[in-house]
Order: structure tokens, then C-alpha cells, then sequence
């Protein structure tokens, strides 16, 4: 299993890369909690998928009925300029 893997990469070499993608596959196996703790620490480096990690963070608030969480992350992100899921993004806080 992807999540096994990862777990044993990452303590070999603890890189912010290899733990996005552990915490996209906890998010793939519907592991929500464990995938948020897993990008909250992300979310506090910059690293090459900053950007994503920061918007599934926001999806996975928006699932907990975390409105408020799901605001500040989406604003986050509008606050660096970011390109990525510009458009949801726009769509998502209109919503919220």
C-alpha cells in the first residue's frame, strides 16, 4: 500500500515532497484527519507543492462543515498570488 511506502520513505528522509504525497494518499483512502494533520505541517514550509497542499487543506475543512478554516486557506492562498485553482477558488468563497 502507497500510504505504507510513504510512512517508511519519510523516515528515512523526512521531505516535504514525499509527505504531500503521503497525505495525498491518505486523502485518496477518504483518511481525512490524518491526511489534514499531514498538510497542516506542510502548510508551515515552503516546499514545490505549497500551493496544493494548502487547497486540499481548505477541501478538507469545507468536508468538516470548517467554513471558517476554509476561508482563511483559500484567502491564503489568494494572498501569495497564486495561479493554482484560481477560478475555484473564486467560486468556493463566494459560496462560503
Amino acid at each position: 500500500m502507497a500510504e505504507n511506502e510513504f510512512e517508511t520513505l519519510l523516515e528515512i528522509n523526512n521531505n516535504p515532497n514525499i509527505r504531500y504525497y503521503y497525505a495525498a494518499s491518505l486523502l485518496n483512502q477518504s483518511k481525512y484527519e490524518l491526511a489534514l494533520k499531514q498538510f497542516q505541517i506542510l502548510n508551515k514550509i515552503d516546499f514545490d507543492y505549497n500551493d496544493e497542499s494548502i487547497w486540499y487543506t481548505a477541501l478538507i475543512y469545507i468536508r468538516k462543515e470548517d467554513y471558517d478554516n476554509a476561508k482563511a486557506q483559500l484567502k491564503r492562498l489568494n494572498s501569495k498570488n497564486s495561479v493554482f485553482k484560481a477560478k475555484e477558488r473564486k467560486v468556493l468563497l463566494e459560496k462560503l
